[in-house]
């Protein structure tokens, strides 16, 4: 549910561009991922990467999953990130 709150939170006008940044820890969890439909159902929420879609980067919402080094630990704030690097200015 969390994932599905993050990105009800991002304007539309951003979402094309949209990437999770994670601790590459979360990597090992990701394919536990789904969101509850009735008492005995689920639907998946991460597609891994490669398979069908022969993707380089598995998949939350619609949005690349990166993993990456410099999140905060699993469990603490920023583990996960929702950004649309293309917005920032340097």
């Amino acid at each position: 549910q969390n994932f599905i709150d993050m990105l009800a939170r991002v304007p539309v006008r951003f979402r094309k561009g949209l990437a999770w940044y994670i601790n590459q820890e979360l990597e090992t969890q990701l394919p536990g991922l789904y969101l509850a439909t009735g008492a005995n159902s689920g639907q998946l929420v991460y597609m891994p990467p490669g398979g069908i879609s022969g993707a380089q980067y598995g998949n939350i919402l619609g949005a690349p999953v990166i993993p990456i080094e410099q999140a905060s630990a699993p469990g603490a704030v920023g583990d996960v990130t929702l950004a649309a690097l293309s917005q920032y200015k340097l």
